[in-house]
């Protein structure tokens, strides 16, 4: 008995499983097809997203707040750590470069 009732929990969990990955999936097209959604209103009304986030980010650096920029920067883009890190670097060395010279050192695209 306790043999058939193994086989019963083990089929259970499985199909439990199996319904969770389809939700997911699921869930996973729909959150890309409300992302597509979002850059057609995006380039309809004319956003830089881009810009936007460098903007953010200059702002945060200029008050200090290199680790915010980073997060702030992520969150406008959806790029990784590294690459925002980069980025905001970038911009750090740029203002500082402003800073020294007089003259707006070209940001990175």
């Amino acid at each position: 008995m306790s043999e058939h009732l193994m086989w019963l929990v083990l089929g259970l969990v499985l199909g439990a499983v199996v319904l969770i990955l389809v939700a997911v999936g699921s869930l996973s097209i729909s959150a890309r097809r409300l992302e597509r959604k979002i850059d057609a209103l995006l380039r309809h009304s004319g956003v830089d997203i881009g810009e936007v986030a460098v903007t953010e980010a200059r702002r945060l650096l200029g008050m200090g707040k290199r680790i915010e920029a980073i997060r702030a920067y992520r969150e406008y883009t959806g790029c990784g750590l590294a690459a925002a890190k980069a980025k905001v670097a970038g911009l750090q060395m740029s203002s500082e470069q402003f800073g020294r010279t007089g003259t707006v050192g070209t940001p990175e695209g």
